[in-house]
C-alpha cells in the first residue's frame, strides 16, 4: 500500500544513516530515540510514519521480561514463564 511504501522509504533512510554514521537519525526522517532497557518508550514502525510509542514497556510487559532476563539459571526462567501462564 502507499502507507507501507512510505514506511519502507523511511526505513531505508534509517538503515542508510545508521550504516554511514552509526546513527539512524537525519533531519528528513522522524527522530528515533536511543533504546534503553528502562526507558519505557520505543519506536513504533506502524505505517505510514514511525513515531515514538510511550507505553511500549506496559504494552509489551517489559518489567516482567526484564526480571526474567536478569535471572541466572535457565530453570528459574522456565519456572517463572510457567508460573506467569505464558505459552499456554
Amino acid at each position: 500500500s502507499a502507507s507501507e511504501q512510505k514506511l519502507a522509504t523511511t526505513m531505508k533512510a534509517y538503515w542508510t544513516n545508521f550504516a554511514a554514521h552509526g546513527n539512524p537519525n537525519d533531519p528528513d526522517v522522524a527522530f528515533w530515540l536511543q533504546f534503553g532497557i528502562f526507558a519505557g518508550d520505543d519506536q513504533s514502525l506502524i505505517p505510514p510514519t514511525p513515531q515514538v510509542e510511550f507505553d511500549f514497556t506496559d504494552t509489551h510487559k517489559c518489567d516482567f521480561w526484564t526480571a526474567i532476563l536478569l535471572q541466572t539459571t535457565r530453570s528459574e526462567v522456565t519456572s517463572q514463564i510457567r508460573d506467569a501462564g505464558i505459552g499456554r
